[in-house]
């Protein structure tokens, strides 16, 4: 991903940036759902493309209807997998932003 580039806050590289992995598709008329990760749909689509954009997009493959309920999945608390990669990640942007925060004092 470019940084050079300005991204909309809910566009899939600001999702992906701000430590969501992953977004989860739901029917509105049956129980279907599905949970994709960020940086496939990234290479899928484009970087830029926002999450309402992609709700559009999104069709059931269980029922055929033409609309779908798109979220970020939260990331994973305290003791569930993944959640010290996440934390480390985190902390990783923290500290990169008072690294750029530092350059105007």
């Amino acid at each position: 991903m470019k940084h050079s580039q300005r991204y909309g806050y809910y566009s899939l590289a600001m999702l992906y940036h701000t430590g969501s992995r992953e977004v989860e598709f739901r029917c509105f008329i049956c129980p279907w759902r599905r949970v994709k990760k960020i940086e496939h749909l990234i290479e899928k689509y484009t970087p830029g493309l926002e999450l309402f954009d992609l709700a559009r997009r999104a069709n059931c493959s269980k029922c055929g209807n033409s609309s779908c309920w798109v979220e970020v999945v939260p990331p994973p608390a305290p003791g569930e997998p993944g959640h010290e990669e996440y934390m480390r990640r985190a902390v990783k942007r923290f500290e990169y932003w008072l690294d750029y925060a530092r350059k105007f004092e």
